[in-house]
């Protein structure tokens, strides 16, 4: 099964097409708060979020895998590139 991934844009705000958030004229600090919460409620961003939530699951496992808090425990770009989603 292909997976469809769609860019979603909400206001000044451009999420997950490619694991950065890109947000004009803000407080950095603030900015920097809701990135970190927004990666750690991942599970509602996919289920919620239009264009994400139809998503498979694969897509989803990288996604997850790239935007890891711990840089140790974050997929490699080798890895990335070899991952189920990408491969496929």
């Amino acid at each position: 099964m292909k997976c469809k991934v769609q860019s979603v844009k909400h206001s000044d705000v451009e999420i997950l097409t490619t694991g950065i958030f890109s947000v004009n004229m803000r407080d950095k600090s603030k900015i920097a708060e809701k990135q970190i919460k927004s990666i750690e409620n991942i599970e509602y961003l996919f289920d919620n979020a239009m264009g994400i939530s139809n998503l498979c699951k694969e897509g989803k496992d990288l996604i997850k895998q790239m935007l890891n808090l711990n840089p140790h425990n974050r997929i490699s770009p080798y890895e990335a590139l070899n991952h189920p989603f990408l491969i496929n």
